[in-house]
């Protein structure tokens, strides 16, 4: 998976995996591609949750849902 933010300020980003925290707090910079890798996950349903915040301490945040299966 990836994202990207564009802000003239930015700060750092979080990704949590149903509810734990699984990536960051990390730098965060502007227009540059946030990946976060989901191979190898067992099946069954998740949600992530990429908080990207700025040095005002405004934040923006995205959830992605998807269910996990094998073929």
């Amino acid at each position: 998976m990836g994202w990207t933010f564009s802000d003239p300020d930015p700060a750092y980003y979080n990704i949590t995996r149903n509810g734990g925290l699984v990536a960051g707090p990390s730098v965060l910079q502007s227009d540059v591609a946030i990946e976060y890798d989901v191979g190898g996950l067992a099946d069954g349903g998740y949600t992530f949750v990429i908080s990207a915040n700025d040095r005002g301490n405004n934040a923006k945040t995205v959830t992605m849902s998807g269910t996990v299966f094998s073929f």
